[in-house]
C-alpha cells in the first residue's frame, strides 16, 4: 500500500515544481507578444546610426523586467528597463551594426526578458529567447520630426515625444556616484502626432505623478488631454519654448493639480538628481 501513496506525493510534487518554475516564468518569454517591429531612420541619403525595436507584451506583471535583443550573434538591446503590461508597446532604441541589411522587409530577431541584470550574451541558451520575424520600416527623419516644415527653429520644439524612461536616468546617475532613489511608479509612454513631442511628455508626466501620489483627477483620454495640452501651449506646428510653461501651468489649474514648476535653463548634474528625486 505504500508504494502507490509515495507515487502519488511524488507526482504532486512534480506538478507543483512545474507550475512553480512556469508561473516564476524567468526567461519572460510568456509575456512576450508574437509581432515585433524595427524601425530605421533615413537622413538625406543615408541612414542614421541608431533605430528601434518595438515589442508588446501579452499580460500585467509587478515584477520588475529587463530587456536583451538580438541579431544573430549581435546584441543590440543590453538590459533595458521594460514596461511590461498589457497590448502595450515599448520602443527599445539600438545601434544599427554595419552590415544590417537596410533593403530587407523582415528580419529574425531574439528577445530575451530577465529580472536580472545580463553580463554576457554567452550563458544564454537559444530555449530561453523568443524569436521574431520582425517587420522593418522606414521613416525619414526630416518627416518626422518635422524638419522639412516651413517655420522650424531652435525654438520650435517638435518630434515623436521620446521619453528618457526614468530608471534608465537613475543607472546613468548612478554611474557618476550620484544618489537618484528614483519614483515609485512607472512612467506611460504616449503615442501622438510627429510634432507634439511637448504635449505629449507633459502628459506623460502628469499622469504618472497622478497615479503615484493618488490624486483624485478625472482627466481625459490620452489622445484628449494631449489635444488639451497643444491647444494650451498653442501648438503651431510645434510649440515655442516661451508657451510651454504657461500652457502647462493653465493645464494645472484647471484640473486643480498641487504640482509646482521650477524652470533651470543651464541645469547640472545636481539640478537633475534633485528634480528626479523631487
Amino acid at each position: 500500500m505504500k508504494k502507490p501513496f509515495y507515487l502519488v506525493i511524488l507526482l504532486i510534487i512534480i506538478i507543483l515544481i512545474f507550475f512553480g518554475l512556469r508561473g516564476s516564468n524567468p526567461e519572460g518569454n510568456e509575456l512576450l507578444a508574437d509581432e515585433a517591429t524595427v524601425t530605421l531612420y533615413t537622413i538625406d541619403d543615408g541612414y542614421t546610426d541608431y533605430g528601434f525595436i518595438e515589442v508588446s507584451f501579452t499580460d500585467d506583471t509587478e515584477e520588475d523586467w529587463l530587456a536583451n535583443g538580438f541579431l544573430g550573434e549581435t546584441w543590440l538591446v543590453k538590459n533595458s528597463p521594460a514596461r511590461v503590461a498589457h497590448d502595450y508597446v515599448n520602443r527599445f532604441s539600438f545601434e544599427v551594426p554595419e552590415d544590417f541589411d537596410t533593403e530587407a522587409k523582415s528580419i529574425d530577431i531574439a528577445f530575451l526578458l530577465s529580472n536580472e541584470k545580463l553580463l554576457s550574451a554567452d550563458a544564454i541558451d537559444d530555449a530561453q529567447l523568443k524569436q521574431f520575424t520582425a517587420t522593418i520600416q522606414t521613416i525619414q527623419i526630416d518627416d518626422e520630426f518635422g524638419l522639412n516644415v516651413p517655420g522650424a527653429s531652435e525654438e520650435l520644439k517638435r518630434g515623436v515625444g521620446t521619453l528618457l524612461y526614468t530608471p534608465v536616468a537613475h543607472a546613468q546617475l548612478a554611474g557618476r556616484d550620484l544618489e537618484a532613489p528614483g519614483r515609485t511608479t512607472d512612467v506611460p509612454d504616449l503615442m501622438g502626432g510627429p510634432m507634439d513631442c511637448f504635449a505629449i511628455a507633459t502628459a506623460n508626466n502628469l499622469i504618472s505623478l497622478v497615479d503615484e501620489h493618488d490624486f483624485d483627477v478625472d482627466f481625459p483620454e490620452p489622445a484628449e488631454m494631449i489635444a488639451e495640452l497643444k491647444e494650451d501651449m498653442q501648438w503651431d506646428n510645434g510649440i515655442l519654448n516661451p508657451n510651454f510653461l504657461t500652457g502647462k501651468a493653465a493645464f494645472v489649474e484647471r484640473y486643480n493639480l498641487p504640482i509646482e514648476t521650477e524652470e533651470i535653463k543651464r541645469p547640472s548634474m545636481e539640478d537633475l538628481v534633485d528634480a528626479l528625486n523631487s
